[in-house]
Parts: C-alpha cells; structure tokens; sequence
C-alpha cells in the first residue's frame, strides 16, 4: 500500500469505528461517502491552488472553469465514490477489516511508548 492510501485507510477505519460505535444503520457506507467527500475536498482545493498560480491554464481555459466548475467536481465526486466504494466493499467482504485493526493497534502500541 502507498503512503496516501495508508492515511486515508486510517482515516476511513476511524470514521467507521466512530459510526458503528453509535450504532448506524450502515457504517460503512457512511465512513465511505465522509471518506470520499474530504477526497473530493482536497483535490478541488489543489486544482483551485493550481488555478491561481496559472498551472495547467490551457485546461481552465478550455474547460471554462470560472463559469462552470461542475465539469469537473461532478464527475471527481463520482470517481471517488466509487473507487472508495469498491475498495472498501471489497476488503470488508474479504477480511472484516484485520489489516485495519492490526494498523490501528500497532499506532495505539507506537503512542503508548
């Protein structure tokens, strides 16, 4: 696993953690789509940085980004949440989340020291 893909697997176990401790109807859907969503949020913030600094101008210009932003935010929404939900509904199935678990312990273990 990659180091971005660690972080955010960090971040989803603790969010489902959080919603299956309150007893949701669906955890992990939940912990998905708030996953996806700050996702979303840091690449359209890095594509509004790179806006302003004039990188990638020809693409803004092309795509007409000052007076239609949804080009791009609806479909990135789209391709998070479903890479997120076919990466998670995936390693739920297969494993209940162990590989999480074993993560989560070995940090709680590393801060107790």
């Amino acid at each position: 696993m990659t180091k971005i893909f660690k972080i955010y697997d960090y971040i989803f176990y603790r969010i489902f953690i959080f919603f299956k401790k309150k007893k949701n109807d669906d955890p992990l859907e939940n912990a998905i789509n708030l996953t996806a969503m700050s996702q979303i949020t840091l690449v359209g913030d890095l594509l509004l940085i790179f806006q302003k600094f004039n990188i990638f101008e020809t693409l803004f210009n092309f795509l007409e980004l000052h007076t239609n932003k949804y080009i791009i935010g609806i479909p990135l929404a789209i391709f998070f949440l479903l890479i997120n939900h076919l990466r998670y509904r995936k390693i739920y199935k297969k494993n209940n989340f162990k590989e999480f678990k074993a993560m989560l312990a070995k940090d709680s273990v590393k801060q107790k020291k």
